[in-house]
């Protein structure tokens, strides 16, 4: 798993499913989560899983 994009009220995250033994992949995707507030409406991202996922975008290679 690792993090493709970083927006304000979203953040989107890569998968891929590799086999064991040859480590060639089988299965790619990504998912689109969008943070929200109490009451189920988008909201900004705060400040701790900002940071969280910029640093862990530009942790990957090419990042």
């Amino acid at each position: 798993m690792w993090t493709q994009h970083v927006g304000n009220r979203s953040f989107t995250l890569g998968y891929a499913v590799v086999q064991s033994a040859e480590g060639s992949p089988v299965a790619e995707g990504s998912t689109a989560q969008v943070w929200l507030d109490a009451e189920g409406r988008p909201a900004a991202l705060d400040d701790v899983a900002r940071t969280a996922l910029l640093r862990s975008l530009e942790e990957q290679p090419g990042g």
